[in-house]
């Protein structure tokens, strides 16, 4: 039924996209891909099941842009929580090699209850620096007042870097930090690594995932994901 529902969100966007690109107000694009496991800052968001994620994109081609992305989820939480929508708005530029980007992300969680604290927002500022025409080195900081099931501000730091190795395939890994106040929970490192394949048609991407935290049911440990992904 999840994956129901996020099938549901991508058609959905796809018209939309479709008529969108012809507009004369700025640029539309869309993607949607298909992933063995949505795991984000090391931990999987579907229970270690797949996930179908849409999403939708306007750039005002002065800096400006807003992204909307949405992908089913599982929490084991008696399923007040099925889906997840993401509404980002951001400032985008470059300064010669450097490229910068600063806004917020908004996490939405429709048909969770209101006392689950899930809904969060989040400033980020991300960096990447391309320092040779085939390797790029990158950053981001988040930070969140309220972060996901209420856990008070925290902060998330991370850094990574991406090659070429050739006009099809890419080697990208980051690794990062998750900071939680001491009442909140404990601070926790992650890290992943991964080959990115541009087909004709779509890009396949396998990489690896872990976490050093011992304990969580499983849910953070290593694992391999694969992701299909399509850009439009």
């Amino acid at each position: 039924m999840k994956l129901i529902h996020a099938a549901a969100v991508a058609l959905a966007l796809a018209p939309a996209v479709a008529a969108a690109q012809d507009s004369g107000f700025g640029s539309f694009s869309g993607s949607i891909a298909a992933t063995t496991d949505y795991v984000f800052r090391g931990y999987s968001q579907s229970d270690e099941h797949p996930a179908i994620q849409p999403g939708l994109n306007w750039d005002s081609g002065v800096g400006l842009h807003l992204n909307l992305w949405g992908s089913n989820v599982d929490f084991n939480d008696g399923g007040e929580a099925d889906v997840e929508v993401d509404f980002t708005a951001g400032f985008a530029g470059s300064v010669g090699n450097l490229n910068y980007d600063v806004g917020a992300i908004y996490y939405a969680y429709p048909g969770s209850a209101g006392a689950l604290n899930y809904d969060y927002w989040e400033g980020y500022t991300t960096l990447s620096f391309a320092a040779s025409d085939v390797a790029t080195l990158n950053g981001a900081i988040y930070y969140s007042p309220d972060f996901f099931g209420g856990l008070d501000d925290a902060w998330a730091l991370q850094g990574g870097f991406s090659r070429k190795l050739d006009d099809s395939l890419t080697f990208d890994a980051f690794f990062g930090t998750q900071m939680l106040k001491a009442a909140s929970g404990s601070d926790y490192l992650y890290w992943s690594a991964g080959l990115t394949y541009s087909f004709p048609w779509f890009d396949a991407n396998v990489r690896y995932h872990d976490t050093d935290v011992s304990v969580c049911g499983g849910q953070c440990g290593a694992r391999a994901v694969l992701t299909l992904s399509k850009s439009f």
